[in-house]
C-alpha cells in the first residue's frame, strides 16, 4: 500500500522531535532537491549538534501486506507480514546513496530514516505522543554499502528484521 503521508510530513515530524532533544550549534540546513541529488548532497537536513553533524535522509515507506511481495516470494526473507519497505534512489537517477555512504565515514551521523507507520492517523498519534523517532527505523548507508548497478534496491523491515 502506498502511504497516506508524504516524505516531507514525516521528515518535519521527525526533525521537530529531534531538535527538541539536542542543542544545535546552527539552524537546520535543508538542501534543495537539486543540491540533494548532487555528489556532495544526499541528505534531507543537516543538524549541527555538538560532536558530529547528523544527516538524516527521510524515506516514505510502503506498507507491504501480500505474501507475493518479492522479499518473501522471490528472496525468501523471514519478514513478518505486514512489513514496510522504502526504495534507495537508483544510481543513474541521483548520487544520493553514494553521497550518503561517503558522508557516513565515522565522523558524521548519517541515516536513512523511515517510519514504521503509513497512515495519517498513525503519524498524528506518534506526533502527539512524541514517539515519531521511536516508531521509526534508522539505517546507516555504510551498512548497505556502495551500489554499483542501476537496478532498483529497497530496504525492507518488520518489527524484528531489516534487509
Amino acid at each position: 500500500m502506498i502511504p497516506e503521508i508524504s516524505e516531507f510530513s514525516y521528515g518535519f515530524a521527525l526533525t521537530n522531535e529531534i531538535v527538541g532533544w539536542i542543542p544545535l550549534t546552527a539552524a537546520p540546513v535543508f538542501p534543495s532537491l537539486i543540491e540533494e541529488g548532487k555528489e556532495s548532497g544526499g541528505y534531507d537536513v543537516k543538524l549541527d549538534q555538538p560532536g558530529a553533524p547528523l544527516y538524516p535522509q527521510f524515506k516514505r515507506a510502503d506498507f507491504m501486506t501480500r505474501k507475493s511481495a518479492a522479499e518473501i516470494k522471490k528472496h525468501g526473507l523471514p519478514l513478518s507480514r505486514p512489513f514496510h519497505r522504502f526504495a534507495i534512489t537508483q544510481k543513474n537517477k541521483s548520487f544520493q546513496h553514494t553521497s550518503l555512504v561517503e558522508l557516513d565515514d565515522g565522523s558524521n551521523f548519517v541515516y536513512y530514516a523511515a517510519p514504521r507507520f503509513h497512515l495519517v492517523s498513525e503519524i498524528n498519534d506518534a506526533w502527539r505522543s512524541e514517539r515519531v523517532a521511536a516508531r521509526s527505523i534508522f539505517v546507516a548507508p555504510s551498512s548497505i554499502g556502495l551500489i554499483y548497478d542501476n537496478d532498483k534496491h529497497h530496504v525492507s523491515y518488520d518489527l524484528s528484521h531489516t534487509y
